[in-house]
């Protein structure tokens, strides 16, 4: 019987074998480490430095002059009993809760509307129309639709008339605020959210409807057993991108409302451009 070849077990290799470079695997594990370096420079400057300095920051009475003193846990004791700041919250988390799931569902419905068109050429053109909105400056949108919701001389009101509805103050009511800049958000966003809809419409195979057709299932059945489950992937995304977009949106209700009527329309991340912020408050003199 043969004694069976014992080989030395392996092993990682060390920081300094890379560096040093003794065998063909470690040098190219130093080559790989030599490839990443500019990312990791890049993640290092751009947000490891800039996050943990932000987070001094909020220990401090950082002034634009110069660091200040530390202060401990003052500034978030001040802006924890700050109203204006539960008000701002509030304000995110209606526009989270109003924007992501219309424009998400919005999103599919134009998608599947424009998949399903028997003529190539118009449905290239409303995609193109739709996602327009999306590579316009949010700035510029707010401006347009304030100027569409201006009570007096906007176009809305005329239209709304036209059907019978009274009057509305979109911008300048503490009700319609909300939904008004929901609106608008959901007509910037939705153009997005369709591409990714249509691109997982395209990958869906035919076959998967021809055999339901054959098995007797309608369109709405389709779509519900076929089409839904197989864009799992593209709802999972869609709700994390909108999710996160409208949690950190501060252009539109800045640029539409500055505020809006008594703080009932700017988000969390307007807070600190409508009030002193706490490190201004506690570095003041007295």
């Amino acid at each position: 019987m043969s004694s069976a070849t014992l080989t030395p077990a392996s092993h990682s290799p060390s920081f300094l074998d890379i560096l040093t470079g003794r065998t063909l695997r470690q040098r190219q594990a130093r080559l790989g480490y030599f490839f990443i370096l500019p990312v990791m420079l890049l993640e290092v400057i751009f947000f490891v430095i800039p996050t943990v300095f932000t987070l001094f920051l909020t220990f401090s009475s950082w002034q634009v002059q110069g660091f200040g003193a530390i202060v401990g846990l003052r500034n978030y004791q001040a802006t924890l009993g700050d109203p204006s700041f539960w008000i701002t919250m509030r304000n995110t988390l209606l526009l989270a809760v109003i924007g992501t799931p219309v424009t998400t569902l919005l999103a599919l419905v134009t998608a599947v509307a424009l998949q399903s068109a028997s003529k190539v050429r118009f449905r290239t053109w409303f995609r193109l129309i739709y996602f327009l909105p999306v590579v316009t400056s949010m700035v510029a949108i707010a401006y347009i639709w304030k100027w569409l919701y201006n009570p007096q001389y906007g176009l809305l009101n005329p239209v709304l008339a036209t059907v019978g509805i009274p009057q509305q103050t979109w911008l300048d009511s503490t009700v319609e605020v909300i939904p008004s800049l929901a609106l608008i958000y959901v007509w910037a966003r939705f153009g997005f959210d369709m591409i990714i809809f249509i691109a997982g419409l395209e990958g869906i195979s035919p076959d998967y409807y021809e055999a339901a057709r054959i098995d007797g299932a309608g369109r709405f059945q389709s779509f519900l057993h076929i089409t839904v489950p197989l864009l799992n992937a593209q709802f999972v995304l869609v709700g994390i991108l909108e999710t996160i977009n409208s949690v950190k949106l501060f252009d539109l209700p800045y640029a539409a409302t500055n505020g809006g009527p008594a703080m009932r329309a700017g988000p969390w991340s307007c807070t600190s451009s409508t009030r002193r912020s706490p490190s201004s408050i506690l570095a003041a003199p007295r």
